[in-house]
């Protein structure tokens, strides 16, 4: 401010002949103290005390000619105080929460978006692993099913032939039946060869004979019981004597014909 002292001397110096130059010379000096003091104060003050300042210098100046120095057109401007500035320890806006909680919620909502695509990525491909599962599952029990089908369509029709064979040969086993009884003996031979032939066709057809077993325990699913017989030293329930052989379809859990058989008392 060194420049603008000097000039408030010179001006005081020139004006020191008169009482208006004196109050000339004074308010120029409050003019200088004025700007002196906003120089140290800084700019954040200003617009705070200018009124202050302004009657200080009309103070200092004093009245001219009975008149004050400042007329209406110098009066005082008002001036909008400056907003103090926001410290750290003022919480942060409204505006300024709501975008954290907008950034905060999308950041959420993409998180949650990508949860749903790896969810519905991860169930797109069991669902096709598990499609795929049911299709080859579904071929294979159909092809087996077909297989089992002309399978059986194959062992019925043997099984028509066999029987088809069998009832033309008792037909002529029939029709053979002599008259004069000294030929019987090689007619019932006839007999026993087609007895024969039937029983190698159904062992053929997997059709097995088995027969129950004398003093075993009587079991309805595989015996089939068709009266009773008192045994000595036989205790009751059991097989006592078997009536007819049982058939079964290659093993004697399927049973087809269940034994015929006599149960002790």
């Amino acid at each position: 401010m060194g420049p603008r002292r000097s000039t408030a001397a010179r001006i005081a110096a020139a004006c020191a002949g008169s009482d208006a130059g004196r109050g000339i010379a004074a308010c120029v000096a409050g003019v200088a103290r004025y700007s002196a003091g906003f120089s140290d104060r800084g700019p954040h003050t200003v617009g705070t005390d200018v009124s202050t300042d302004r009657s200080v210098v009309d103070r200092v100046a004093g009245p001219i000619n009975g008149t004050e120095l400042m007329s209406a057109d110098n009066a005082p401007i008002p001036t909008e105080p400056v907003r103090p500035r926001l410290s750290s320890s003022v919480a942060p806006s409204t505006i300024q929460r709501l975008v954290e909680e907008m950034i905060a919620l999308r950041e959420h909502t993409s998180r949650q978006l990508k949860f749903f695509e790896q969810s519905l990525r991860q169930a797109r491909e069991e669902s096709t692993t598990n499609f795929s599962q049911f299709v080859n599952e579904t071929t294979r029990v159909y092809q087996q099913t077909r297989q089992e089908l002309h399978g059986d369509k194959r062992v019925a029709l043997a099984l028509q032939n066999e029987l088809l064979d069998i009832a033309l040969d008792l037909a002529r086993l029939c029709a053979s039946r002599p008259a004069d009884p000294k030929d019987l003996p090689a007619w019932s031979e006839s007999v026993a060869v087609l007895a024969r032939k039937v029983e190698a066709t159904l062992a053929r057809l997997g059709i097995q004979r088995y027969d129950a077993v004398v003093s075993t325990a009587y079991n309805p699913a595989i015996h089939e019981r068709v009266g009773s017989k008192r045994v000595e030293g036989m205790g009751p329930l059991l097989v006592a004597e078997q009536i007819e052989p049982g058939y079964a379809s290659q093993q004697p859990e399927f049973v087809l014909r269940r034994p015929k058989v006599l149960v002790s008392e």
